[in-house]
């Protein structure tokens, strides 16, 4: 919510096309995914792909749930570099370029790029859109999650917007 407030202010307008930018960012996702999906699972060819990602993914699964289990790694997180990466870049550009007062630019930019934000969540989902095998079914399972995001951080900006105008 403190993103979207900080992106949007307190300007509906802003705050629908922050939304609207963040379910487009989901939907390219999940697009991305079942077509991913489709194209490696089902083909014969990259079965060597297949053994070799399952077997990595579950050993990486594995490390992320002894590693919470046993406190291994302290307070440290698994993260996707290059993705917090892109979202870092995204969002900076998209607040220096929509600096101005009324800019649309940056609430979109924002919520486009919040996507690659990193958050467990969100990437469950985006592998369960790649388990679907489907384009279709890829972006509709992001576009629900986008759905399922929308009360809280809507309940926020009111919720924060009460209590600022008390202040």
């Amino acid at each position: 919510g403190g993103l979207m407030l900080a992106a949007t202010g307190t300007k509906l307008r802003s705050q629908f096309i922050y939304h609207f930018f963040r379910w487009l960012g989901y939907l390219m996702m999940g697009v991305i995914a079942g077509f991913l999906g489709n194209e490696l699972f089902y083909d014969w060819r990259w079965l060597p792909f297949q053994m070799i990602f399952s077997s990595v993914l579950l050993l990486f699964l594995l490390a992320v749930g002894i590693s919470y289990l046993f406190g291994i790694f302290g307070k440290a997180h698994f993260r996707l570099p290059l993705i917090s990466k892109l979202s870092q870049v995204g969002i900076q550009w998209g607040f220096k370029l929509g600096s101005r007062k009324n800019s649309l630019i940056r609430p979109a930019m924002v919520g486009f790029f919040t996507v690659f934000l990193p958050c467990g969540w969100l990437y469950s989902f985006v592998l369960l859109s790649l388990a679907t095998h489907s384009v279709l079914y890829g972006a509709i399972t992001l576009t629900l999650f986008w759905m399922g995001t929308l009360p809280a951080l809507m309940s926020s900006r009111i919720l924060i917007q009460g209590m600022l105008s008390k202040v």
